[in-house]
């Protein structure tokens, strides 16, 4: 399947609706940026802005490497992880996958995780595509996320069994961290996302159900923390009824930003999901956004903030950049859920869907198509 020619320095996107702005919408509670009523005095110069900033980051897993797009597709027993170059849009290398692959990066690890009832795994490589670590369904049924080790291992989130799965430095399996004191007797933790700290211990953000397929209710969300070399999670903190936990985290002086997508009555959401802030140090948790369902969170190119993609009541999609302080700055609405997306140091908007990969302006909205591929299951953009 090869990448379609980078269409910036070639042929315009193909026309379609122009998402344009819009502000949010009347009677929320959003914060809103106001000009300044009392302008300086004639005789005093406005003190001039600060120059941006990079966001403080506690995730020492974070990715090391040169900067990398990688986006998954697949489906039963076929699928792919493709890598690309940010800057040119040119297809560095892929590698076969065994199925719908989700995507992720740490350290100088970029991955591909398969799950599925008809087939499972995990294939670490470097950038440069060498193989780093490959495991299969033998060991693992559901994998959702990884992170690397202070003592330069592997940690592997599986939602299925589910546990967390140790890795040596030479890829080589090495023992697991239940989750079972997470969950209540009769629940279930399945883990979402993984952060490494400065300190070598490891967030996880989980969601916990009744062990009873098909029945039961959902018994909230919860963040647990497992101390560097320790064999089970030393605390946890609930998360109340936001129970589905978006796969992406944002670390931010201190703080960890992460978006849920609430609850469900049979086969309905009730849109009371929220974008949360959990300070790491007072485990203080405030929420940014309310009454939406948050599906990703990604740090904004001049470090003042996150951009999220919620999906609202009214069964629409939008981008909403919001500040640290909570203040909302602009909302970009989009015509279809994102299976992925990213930002880069340009600050425009990689945007995976589920017919290929674009880039939109956040200036005016424009969009760029980089692939045309159908069935990108997930999407990372790495730098």
């Amino acid at each position: 399947m090869p990448l379609v020619a980078w269409l910036v320095a070639c042929a315009p996107a193909p026309e379609r609706p122009d998402p344009g702005w819009s502000p949010p919408d009347p009677g929320t509670d959003y914060a809103v940026v106001e000009p300044d009523p009392d302008p300086p005095p004639e005789d005093t110069a406005p003190e001039p802005p600060p120059p941006p900033v990079e966001a403080e980051s506690t995730d020492a897993g974070a990715w090391t490497g040169p900067a990398r797009a990688l986006y998954g597709t697949g489906s039963f027993f076929l699928g792919h992880l493709y890598v690309v170059d940010p800057a040119d849009g040119s297809e560095l290398f892929q590698i076969d996958t065994d199925g719908e692959t989700v995507v992720g990066c740490a350290g100088e690890a970029l991955g591909a995780l398969v799950g599925s009832f008809s087939s499972s795994g995990v294939t670490l490589v470097d950038a440069d595509g060498a193989p780093v670590l490959r495991d299969t369904w033998n060991n693992l049924t559901f994998p959702s996320a990884f992170t690397t080790l202070a003592d330069g291992g592997y940690l592997v989130a599986d939602e299925g069994l589910p546990a967390l799965k140790r890795y040596d430095a030479a890829g080589q399996p090495a023992g697991g961290i239940p989750l079972s004191s997470i969950a209540d007797s009769d629940g279930l933790a399945e883990p979402r996302w993984l952060m490494r700290d400065g300190d070598g211990a490891v967030w996880v953000g989980v969601a916990r159900y009744n062990q009873f397929i098909g029945g039961g209710s959902p018994l909230g969300g919860a963040i647990a923390l497992i101390p560097a070399g320790a064999d089970a999670p030393s605390q946890t903190w609930p998360l109340g009824t936001d129970q589905n936990l978006s796969p992406l985290v944002v670390p931010h002086d201190g703080e960890v930003w992460l978006g849920t997508l609430g609850t469900v009555s049979g086969s309905a959401a009730n849109y009371d999901g929220r974008l949360l802030a959990f300070d790491l140090e007072t485990q203080e948790l405030r929420a940014v956004l309310s009454d939406t369902a948050v599906w990703h969170v990604v740090a904004r190119a001049d470090g003042g903030g996150v951009w999220a993609m919620e999906l609202l009541p009214d069964d629409t999609y939008r981008f909403t950049s919001v500040d640290w302080d909570g203040t909302v700055r602009r909302s970009l609405p989009w015509l279809s859920f994102a299976t992925g997306l990213g930002v880069d140091a340009d600050g425009m908007l990689w945007v995976a869907d589920d017919s290929g990969l674009r880039i939109v302006d956040p200036a005016d909205g424009s969009v760029v198509d980089v692939v045309h591929q159908g069935g990108v299951t997930s999407f990372r953009l790495c730098r």
